[in-house]
């Protein structure tokens, strides 16, 4: 475990002791499972049951110093933050709130650990706030947002009138709408003079010309590929309802400071 790590573990337990939250024997058992684990020890005493969560969240409010926010205040959908993956955003166990012009308000499972904070604040330019929440809260926002998305996004074979609006819909999803920004983006920050991008019956293959070799790259979720097509022609002024004859158009998007035109065939 790093020192960083084990200074906020320390401030932690401290304050449960002084607080008469844990028993030494309490902190002993947890501390020896967090060593074993290289889990933070909050974690650890939540899981072994030997701390209530919202005894944890109240103690990293009083820590840090910051609000505790309400599962009924977190938002509908996840707010769009350009080249930021939501992996990381999950994985980090932090949630954002609000993105404004300059700020972005954060939910976050431990307000002590700084790293979310430091890494958004350099990615994005903005500062970023914090405000805590339970664990479960935040991974539960995460697990029904990934449910809703394979709900919504499905694939259509033969479309009528209602399933072109469902499309036209489901290609103004934020998670769609960041996945092709990320891809674009990614495209032209790697020099690729091509995307392919190849509708298989099981998922969307993609992939980018580099030095005259196409290489493979992450494929999406299986349930975006209707959506990412559908995006794509949108905003390249393509006929979503068209399946079958050859389609040509531009896309012109800012990247990095520059107006960059992409020819979609």
């Amino acid at each position: 475990m790093r020192s960083w790590e084990l200074n906020l573990d320390n401030a932690l337990t401290q304050y449960l002791v002084d607080n008469n939250l844990i028993s030494g024997h309490a902190l002993e058992r947890a501390g020896a499972a967090a060593a074993e684990s290289r889990e933070d020890i909050g974690d650890v005493l939540s899981t072994l049951g030997l701390l209530s969560e919202q005894d944890l969240v109240q103690s990293y409010a009083v820590l840090s110093k910051v609000p505790i926010i309400e599962r009924s205040r977190f938002p509908e959908e996840l707010p769009i933050l350009n080249d930021i993956p939501d992996v990381f955003l999950k994985s980090s166990r932090v949630l954002p709130l609000s993105v404004t012009q300059n700020r972005i308000n954060l939910a976050v499972v431990n307000p002590l650990d700084k790293f979310a904070k430091i890494a958004l604040e350099y990615a994005t330019g903005k500062k970023v706030k914090y405000c805590v929440a339970p664990a479960s809260e935040i991974a539960a926002f995460y697990d029904d947002s990934e449910n809703n998305e394979q709900k919504k996004l499905i694939d259509f074979n033969d479309g009528d009138d209602d399933d072109l609006a469902r499309l036209k819909d489901m290609a103004s999803e934020a998670p769609v709408i960041r996945f092709v920004n990320r891809m674009m983006q990614a495209a032209v920050n790697a020099g690729a003079s091509d995307i392919h991008i190849e509708p298989c019956e099981a998922r969307l293959k993609i992939r980018m010309r580099l030095d005259g070799m196409l290489e493979d790259q992450e494929d999406p979720p299986a349930h975006f590929k209707a959506a990412i097509i559908s995006r794509i022609k949108i905003i390249a002024s393509l006929d979503i309802a068209e399946r079958r004859l050859p389609q040509d158009g531009r896309i012109r998007m800012a990247i990095g400071g520059r107006d960059i035109d992409f020819r979609v065939s």
